[in-house]
C-alpha cells in the first residue's frame, strides 16, 4: 500500500475526497463543480509550489464530484499527468485506493437475487480508523476542524479565489 507520509498532505486528500463526495450529492452540485472550475483555471495560471498544491487538491476535489460522471476517465487521466508531473504521483494513486475501498458492487446470489453490497462503506466519523494509507493520526485541532467543518467556500476565500459566479 502507498503511504502518504505528509500530514498536511494526508489532510488536503482527505478533504478534497470528502467535500468531493459531500458536494456530488448535494443540490449545490453544478455550482460547486463552477467554482472549482474557476479555481483550477486561476491556478493553472501560476506555476509556485503552494499554487501547484493547491491546484492538486482542486483536481482531486473535482475527480470525486465526476465520479459517477461518463468523462471520468478522462478527467483523472489529466489530473494523473498533473501529479506526475509534479512528482506526487502517490497522491493520485492513494486518491485512486480511496475510490477503490468505497465502490458499491452487484453480486448475483442463488442466481436469483441481485443484492448490492458495499466493499468498504465510507462514513466520515471513522476515516481516521481506515488504513488508506493516510498520515492523520496526529493531526492538529485546525487539520480536524479543516477536514470536517470548511466548506468549499471557506476554502476558496482561504486560497483567494474569487467566489462571484458568471
Amino acid at each position: 500500500m502507498i503511504e502518504i507520509k505528509s500530514t498536511q498532505e494526508s489532510v488536503y486528500l482527505a478533504k478534497a475526497f470528502d467535500l468531493g463526495y459531500s458536494v456530488r450529492n448535494s443540490e449545490n452540485r453544478y455550482i460547486a463543480e463552477e467554482l472549482t472550475d474557476k479555481a483550477i483555471s486561476e491556478l493553472e495560471q501560476h506555476n509556485d509550489d503552494a499554487s501547484k498544491r493547491k491546484l492538486k487538491f482542486y483536481y482531486l476535489l473535482k475527480c470525486e464530484i465526476k465520479r459517477l460522471d461518463e468523462d471520468i476517465a478522462e478527467y483523472r487521466f489529466k489530473v494523473k499527468h498533473f501529479c506526475d508531473s509534479i512528482h506526487r504521483t502517490e497522491y493520485f494513486e492513494k486518491y485512486m485506493d480511496m475510490v477503490n475501498a468505497t465502490l458499491t458492487t452487484k453480486r448475483v446470489i442463488d442466481h436469483s437475487e441481485i443484492n448490492s453490497r458495499v466493499i468498504k462503506r465510507y462514513e466520515w466519523g471513522n476515516i481516521k480508523s481506515y488504513h488508506w494509507g493516510l498520515n492523520l493520526k496526529h493531526t492538529h485541532r485546525l487539520q480536524d476542524a479543516f477536514i470536517k467543518e470548511y466548506s468549499l467556500l471557506k476554502i476558496l476565500k482561504a486560497h483567494k479565489i474569487s467566489t462571484k459566479r458568471h
